[in-house]
């Protein structure tokens, strides 16, 4: 917003990083709502600043969202005060350009209206709307409040995001720095995770030490650090130019995906390696290649225990058993499903089987298609079915081109396969972090697509049904701006 690329991208990083130490710090010392308050109207400055850097605070900190700030008695994930830290400073960034002078009414509106017009944000925006009287009318009542939370973590934040991606992130270097505090926030947790083993910490069990960072479960830590690592290396192999910045924090979430030991993250970045092997030479191809062979190798002899327990009582038998409830679940209301974060609450009563009867909490159906179903009904299921097979159609086109003119939009398209893959068989948007980064990831994949509307609405430059509507609550001409 008005800065040379450089200075704009070093401005915006050092206001992530001011960000997220201002808020962390003094949540991690005090619990004092003044003081919390005070910080995130900090944030808020900050954000003014730089908006681009209050959104990169946002995606770095995803990670940390089961470790959340209490400000009175409600608590706060800091990328949620983060995001709305950025809203406030975003919106007052705009009011303070129009007082000024820097930018016309006419032109704000319109880029406003572009940034909650694209196609990303109409269908998120239907998603929530579908969402929200689902939650209003959950199928248990006495559970409407966790409906609702639900809601608010995985459709109305993560539209406020893209809404504001829209108004900020328009530009290639915006993309790529946000892109960057992904990958970047996803290694400094993979790391933690390992020092977590250092200090006794990690789960033990089948015969190995699983690592789980900030996030509850080893299984969550290899959701996140998949759908990060996969981009990473995917945008590797289409851009030589990122190799040597992206290197330390792909081996990083590399070792830390391994360290799960969570067979779903190792299939899923397994689809992410061969679907970037395709435009590497023929040498690193092979070597890149032998990489899952070695690993699979490595782990049956490593954690023999807990690779042949997949389908003898293990996770894989308890996933079919799920399956079968979910599909009864389905059964009983194909239409309205039971709304967002019921799954338990039908599930354990009703339908649990005996053989999963040490798994009667689980909280979702472990498959993406089923998840969506149950949460937002047929229209769910409608969503994710259409948004799998538009990614398969991009990804066909991404695999068939060895570059592409765009290496970032086509590595996102790699990380949003694997993420499919990875829904298959576990959880892959209902939590807060999945639903953030699985937005961020489609906004990196079509954003070329949208970089014209969004300059052209700058420019004035609308189709004239837009401009028509614009123009009757703005003039046609703006008054002459005045020289210093």
């Amino acid at each position: 917003m008005g800065l040379p690329g450089n200075a704009e991208q070093r401005l915006a990083v050092v206001s992530s990083l001011g960000a997220t130490l201002l808020l962390a710090g003094i949540g991690a010392v005090t619990s004092s709502t003044v003081a919390l308050s005070m910080a995130v109207a900090g944030c808020m400055m900050i954000a003014a600043l730089s908006p681009l850097g209050a959104l990169g605070a946002v995606v770095a900190t995803l990670p940390w969202f089961y470790q959340p700030i209490a400000i009175g008695q409600q608590e706060f994930a800091i990328s949620e005060l983060l995001l709305v830290s950025a809203a406030a400073g975003t919106s007052l960034r705009i009011g303070w350009e129009l007082l000024t002078r820097r930018r016309s009414i006419s032109d704000a509106v319109a880029a406003l209206l572009a940034a909650g017009s694209t196609r990303i944000a109409l269908i998120l925006g239907a998603l929530s709307a579908v969402g929200l009287w689902l939650a209003l009318h959950p199928f248990d009542p006495l559970h409407r409040d966790d409906s609702l939370r639900e809601w608010r973590w995985v459709l109305a934040e993560p539209l406020a995001f893209v809404v504001l991606l829209g108004v900020v992130a328009t530009s290639g270097s915006a993309r790529r720095l946000l892109a960057l505090m992904l990958i970047g926030g996803v290694s400094v947790a993979a790391a933690q995770g390992f020092l977590d083993i250092l200090g006794n910490g990690g789960l033990a069990v089948e015969g190995v030490t699983r690592i789980s960072g900030p996030f509850p479960h080893p299984n969550a830590l290899g959701l996140m650090t998949t759908r990060a690592i996969a981009l990473a290396i995917a945008w590797m192999a289409l851009d030589g130019a990122v190799r040597r910045a992206l290197a330390v924090p792909t081996a990083i979430g590399v070792m830390a995906v391994l360290a799960t030991f969570s067979r779903g993250a190792w299939a899923s970045l397994t689809v992410a390696v061969l679907l970037s092997a395709s435009h590497l030479g023929t040498w690193s191809r092979r070597i890149v290649l032998a990489g899952p062979v070695a690993v699979v190798f490595v782990a049956m002899v490593l954690a023999s225990d807990r690779m042949r327990s997949l389908f003898g009582g293990g996770s894989g038998s308890l996933r079919l058993s799920l399956w079968r409830s979910a599909t009864e679940m389905i059964r009983d209301r194909p239409l309205l499903g039971y709304g967002p974060d019921q799954f338990l609450y039908a599930y354990l009563p009703r339908y649990v089987e005996p053989v999963a009867w040490n798994e009667r909490f689980s909280s979702h159906a472990h498959n993406l298609i089923l998840d969506f179903w149950i949460r937002l009904g047929i229209i769910g299921c409608a969503f994710v079915i259409g948004a799998a097979v538009v990614c398969l159609v991009a990804l066909v086109g991404v695999v068939r081109r060895p570059r592409t003119d765009d290496a970032l939009a086509s590595a996102a398209v790699i990380a949003l396969a694997a993420i499919l893959a990875h829904g298959l068989i576990d959880d892959a948007y209902f939590s807060h972090e999945l639903a953030m980064s699985g937005w961020l990831l489609a906004w990196l994949a079509v954003q070329p697509g949208c970089d014209g509307a969004v300059e052209g609405a700058r420019n004035g430059a609308r189709p004239r049904l837009w401009r028509r509507g614009f123009h009757w609550v703005t003039p046609l001409r703006q008054p002459a701006r005045r020289r210093p």
